[in-house]
């Protein structure tokens, strides 16, 4: 909105990202471009994580990385 306000031009004069991929970043007026990151993987990877945790009866601190993707569409 206040792109428009100021008269700017998506993508030409202002790239707008976002972030987590949402289904209405596809049917925007400008489609979005966007960060996906693998929910899934993420809700499975904690699952497992907890489930580990109740398992064995102690808590260790993590780390885990996992990949994130550029979903190029219409606003870059």
């Amino acid at each position: 909105a206040e792109a428009q306000t100021m008269q700017l031009k998506v993508p030409e004069e202002l790239a707008v990202l976002g972030f987590d991929d949402q289904p209405l970043s596809q049917v925007v007026a400008r489609p979005l471009t966007t960060i996906h990151q693998p929910v899934h993987e993420i809700g499975d990877r904690i699952a497992n994580m907890v489930a580990d945790d109740l398992e064995e009866k102690t808590v260790e601190a993590r780390q885990v990385v996992l990949p994130l993707s550029v979903v190029v569409r219409q606003s870059v």
